[in-house]
This record gives C-alpha cells, structure tokens and sequence, in this order.
C-alpha cells in the first residue's frame, strides 16, 4: 500500500471593500494509497473537514471503488462494530452521510473484473497550530489487566510519519498493551507488545494507517503536533 504526503497553503487575495491582502492560513494535504480488489485494510482519515461538514466524503475520496465495497466502523466504547456501516450499491455509497474525518475504519475493496488495484485519495485540512496543536484520543482502556480486551481501532492523528516508539502512547503506556497491524497482503496481523517498559518491537506509521490498540492503564493518547508548518 503506497502511500504520500503533500500540503499546499491558499494564496493571498483581495477582499471586496479593503486594501490589504487576506491570507488564508488552510493547509490542504492528501495520502494516496493503492488498495487491492476484495482485501481488507485498517485506515485513518488523519485531516479534519475544510468546509466544516462530512458529508460526501465517502464518495469524494473513494468514489473509485468497485461495487461491494464497505467502509465499516468500530465503536470502542460498546466493543462492537457500528451497525451504520457504508456500502457502495449501483454505483453509490449508502447512505454517503458517514464522515471520514478523524476516523479510524475498516476498508473491504469489492471485486472488479476489470481492475486489481485502484489508488485512493483521503484528504482534507491539515491539523496546523491553530485548530489542532495537541491531539487526544480517548481509549478503552483495559486497566492492569490488558486480557480484558478493550480494543480501539485508532491511528496516529496527525499526516506524518512517525516511529511508534517515538509517540507519548508508547511510553506512557502500561505493560501489556499492545498494537497490531493487519497486513492485507499476507491476511493477518503483526502485534507488538510492551513488556514492562520496552516494546517488542518497533515499526514506523504511515499517514493514513489505522491499527488495533489495547490499552492498559492509559484511557487517553495526548500528542503534540510533530511539524513545524503549519
């Protein structure tokens, strides 16, 4: 699964009635990924809306999809998934009102005859110092006993690459939680857990990658915004 990153800043231009230049500070990026027909994949829609609402962004972003496609989302607090699922029927997604935005989900690419991979496009606004200088994720957590369960389907909040040893869930995290990482390719996972302080292995997320998370004694995942610009 490719994947890239690009922001663009709007240019500057005049208002109607004043004199001075009004710059617009919206930083609009992309991750572009090529899935495969009838694979599963675990994604996040790491940018918030421009225009403040959500709907229309499932067809705006993967309104390439064969039919059969879902868009199937999970809902960490009843540990179920979401019965208000998308599915692209005739040609449209149903009902098309779901929001991307921030969300985590599962991808399950229908079958083509005519086509084996498509490249999809998750975009948006670009979380900047402004509307989002720190992020907080709220978890299940399973307590100190990670057996539990408590799943969170999550990923990382921002549009940039990044070690998972690096962000603050990993070291603020109890011993016993754990990630895991589905491979679409292979059709299953790769789980790392965190055995007293140390992780048992590290990997690095990609923008618009989405993963498993059990939690153990930490509800909450606070970062910091890891750019500079914007």
């Amino acid at each position: 699964m490719a994947m890239a990153w690009l922001a663009m800043v709007a240019a500057p231009g005049l208002a109607p009635a004043q004199t001075t230049p009004v710059y617009s500070v919206n930083a609009v990026g992309f991750t572009k990924m090529t899935v495969r027909k009838q694979c599963l994949y675990q994604l996040n829609c790491p940018f918030s809306t421009v225009n403040g609402g959500g709907a229309g962004a499932v067809s705006m972003m993967l309104g390439n999809l064969p039919n059969g496609s879902s868009i199937i989302f999970w809902d960490s607090a009843a540990q179920d998934y979401v019965r208000a699922k998308e599915v692209k029927l005739l040609g449209a997604w149903t009902p098309g009102t779901n929001t991307l935005f921030g969300q985590s989900f599962w991808l399950y690419v229908g079958y083509s005859a005519t086509q084996e991979t498509f490249n999809i496009v998750l975009c948006g606004q670009v979380p900047d110092a402004r509307t989002m200088p720190t992020s907080t994720v709220h978890l299940a957590s399973a307590g100190a006993d990670p057996s539990a369960g408590n799943l969170n389907l999550v990923g990382f909040a921002y549009p940039y690459p990044i070690s998972w040893t690096n962000t603050t869930f990993a070291g603020n995290a109890g011993s016993g939680s754990s990630v895991s990482l589905y491979d679409s390719a292979l059709n299953l996972f790769q789980t790392y857990t965190k055995i007293g302080a140390d992780w048992s292995g590290s990997f690095t997320l990609q923008p618009g990658q989405g993963f498993w998370l059990r939690a153990s004694n930490c509800d909450t995942w606070v970062e910091t915004k890891p750019y500079d610009w914007p």
